[in-house]
């Protein structure tokens, strides 16, 4: 379709008609400068996104999303068309909408990184060597994963489970002839050079980042650690200058900040010395330079993996002219698809979920289907794909909604089958498929076919669900482990508390010790102190053991603190301005403390709070999908609804947060 002065309603309008009459209708690629629907409204939709909509613009505070074209069931409402960027238009999901993602098609973007007419001839060099590339067979052979600083909380154990997924589904790279490359950040502090070597392999298939980013960045290291007395001391300098120029930066004073860090750390005058000194700065700059990957480092290479993921914030931002998933796809080498997020994202959310489908020839746009994140998109070609299979092997992949022939992929050899079998018989048989859900995980030897059945079974929110997660937490795979924390805690029961405190003295994953703890305190502060004391006596007598009981008796009793004496004392003040109950209130969005719920709904119900109160409050309640007093939150809104001249605005949130409640989170894995 080519078309001229178009809104997102006209071309989804043409997309949804196409729909209705061809039957063999799989996505759609929007090419060139197409507009972009800014989601609003729709935080619940996104796996981390929770930009405050009052203390930023609209476009900070609206997701760039494509969910707008390939999710028909999602309803906006339009608000308007930026004056800035006028292939922008800013649209709210409304109540009458449903509440989570499940797309129709699959959708990508081929959105060149530059402005002026230049952008022209690198989409039709790109389109030229695509067509070529079409007519061949690309096996996957060749491999690079990247692990960056701080994406794992430098769990190696997490890194651990990562490499054994890739394992199970891309066997073929364990065997001669093939090559798969793990790379971690800890693993050189050159990693910047031996990437950007890589990527210049004209033998590489795939390359999969999970680190932190921006629109223009690839954060790859921090500060390498040092092996010695000198190069710690050197890192620490580095450290306070880089403050003392930020505080310039931010229009602070900056010997307020260095008299604040020598009060803190006892460091001397002189390790502050050059922080301005041109020479100095610029060494520092040129420091930091070698251990991220920025746009201009992309300039002059030509970037070879066909497929390209970037588990990394903001890097597919394609708003922004330019931004790292473009200049990796028309640099002129054979990168043919990338995935990128436009917004901030989730760390560690299971991106590699269903992966394995892309080495059973399937196109990475039927994959990438799978992905329901309002932030996820595809920039590129999505009917690539890689190997050949008979089309009739790839149909049943994706489009055969028989349940025999699923039943039968569950005693397939291959993982990657197995775990596509469990989605596809829930999908068929619901609640009904519990059972064979719960069997499933006791059974198979598999970790990514374990999660894809507990991912199933906490969609349902049963009790069978509940209670395995009494079994799960001692899961070996760590991932199992470290999501069965969040849903205890999501959950509420004080029953999961001594489990939760023996995993958070014993776990070897740090990553996990700390969220059992962040959950042990979401579900009640004081008890857990109790259950702590308790776990305690009944281990060794060990001196770091009850050091560390005492510092983590003061972090239960500052979240106790923080519950009652500040949050709830703050939404139920009589004094305290509106903006800051609001920012009290949202609190509850990413810390579901069970304890809150009821004078959360009290508060929202009362006709007295000022109205603007009471909506923020309903969306807060809204994020409670898992919690054991769900169904007060339920009751709670039909009471609200029943009112008579309730305003539009309070109506249309009660009535969105009835739907999230109901229905569940959008992706079980991240609450």
């Amino acid at each position: 379709l080519i078309e001229k002065n178009a809104t997102p309603d006209d071309i989804k309008k043409s997309i949804q008609k196409i729909y209705n009459n061809e039957k063999t209708f799989e996505g759609i690629v929007l090419i060139g400068d197409v507009p972009v629907p800014m989601i609003r409204d729709a935080h619940h939709l996104s796996s981390a996104f929770k930009m405050n909509p009052d203390r930023f613009s609209f476009s900070r505070s609206s997701i760039a999303s494509d969910r707008f074209y390939d999710d028909f069931d999602l309803k906006f409402k339009f608000l308007q068309q930026d004056t800035n960027d006028v292939t922008l238009y800013y649209y709210s999901l409304i109540s009458e909408s449903t509440q989570i993602i499940d797309k129709e098609i699959y959708s990508a973007r081929m959105k060149v990184h530059v402005k002026g007419n230049e952008k022209y001839e690198l989409l039709r060099q790109y389109l030229v060597h695509l067509a070529k590339q079409k007519k061949e067979i690309h096996e996957i052979k060749n491999m690079l994963t990247f692990t960056g600083h701080g994406y794992h909380s430098e769990s190696l154990a997490s890194w651990e489970w990562n490499l054994l997924c890739m394992r199970e589904q891309f066997p073929q790279l364990y065997k001669p002839g093939h090559t798969i490359k793990n790379l971690n950040h800890a693993s050189s502090n050159h990693m910047k050079k031996i990437i950007l070597t890589e990527l210049q392999n004209p033998d590489l298939d795939i390359a999969l980042f999970h680190a932190h980013g921006s629109d223009d960045t690839q954060y790859l290291n921090g500060y390498p650690l040092g092996v010695n007395v000198d190069e710690n001391i050197r890192n620490i300098k580095l450290y306070l200058r880089s403050k003392m120029r930020q505080a310039k930066r931010w229009k602070r004073n900056p010997e307020e900040y260095k008299k604040g860090y020598k009060e803190r750390y006892g460091v001397p005058d002189e390790w502050f010395e050059g922080a301005f000194v041109d020479s100095v700065e610029k060494a520092d700059s040129l420091f930091g330079a070698a251990l991220d990957i920025y746009v201009s480092d992309l300039d002059n290479i030509k970037i070879q993996p066909k497929f390209v993921m970037f588990d990394e914030c903001y890097n597919g931002q394609f708003t922004k002219t330019p931004y790292i998933a473009g200049k990796y796809l028309f640099s002129g080498g054979n990168t043919m698809v990338t995935v990128g997020n436009t917004v901030n994202v989730k760390q560690d959310i299971w991106a590699d979920e269903f992966l394995g489908m892309i080495n059973l020839g399937v196109r990475i746009g039927e994959w990438h289907k799978t992905k329901t994140f309002l932030e996820s998109h595809l920039i590129g070609d999505p009917t690539f794909h890689f190997n050949e299979l008979p089309d009739k092997l790839i149909k049943n992949l994706y489009s055969n909604k028989s349940a025999k022939y699923w039943k039968k992929q569950l005693k397939n050899e291959n993982p990657v089958y197995r775990g596509l079998a469990v989605d596809k018989l829930y999908r068929i048989h619901q609640n009904q498929f519990i059972p064979n859900l719960l069997e499933i995980y006791n059974n198979d030897p598999s970790s990514i076919v374990r999660l894809q059945a507990l991912k199933c079974l906490a969609e349902t929110r049963s009790k069978d669900f509940e209670g395995i997660l009494h079994k799960t937490i001692n899961d070996p795979a760590e991932m199992i482990r470290r999501i069965t924390t969040i849903w205890m805690g999501k959950i509420g029961h004080e029953s999961y508390l001594p489990q939760l405190a023996k995993l958070m003295f014993l776990d070897h994953s740090e990553r996990v010790s700390r969220q059992a703890k962040e959950s042990m305190g979401i579900i009640n502060a004081k008890k857990a102190i109790t259950i702590m004391h308790k776990t305690i006596e009944q281990m060794p007598d060990i001196a770091d053991l009850k050091l560390l009981g005492q510092t983590t008796k003061k972090s239960f009793q500052r979240t106790d603190k923080w519950l009652y004496k500040e949050l709830l004392e703050t939404i139920q003040s009589d004094t305290m301005s509106v903006k800051k109950k609001k920012n009290a209130i949202r609190t509850f969005r990413n810390y579901s403390f069970h304890d809150g719920v009821n004078k959360l709904c009290e508060f929202m119900l009362d006709s007295k709070t000022d109205l603007e109160l009471r909506i923020v409050t309903a969306e807060a309640l809204g994020w409670f999908t898992f919690s054991f007093k769900r169904n007060k939150i339920i009751e709670s809104c039909y009471k609200l609804l029943a009112e008579k001249n309730i305003s539009k605005e309070l109506s249309d949130e009660a009535v969105k947060t009835k739907k999230r409640i109901l229905n569940g989170s959008n992706y079980s894995i991240t609450p």
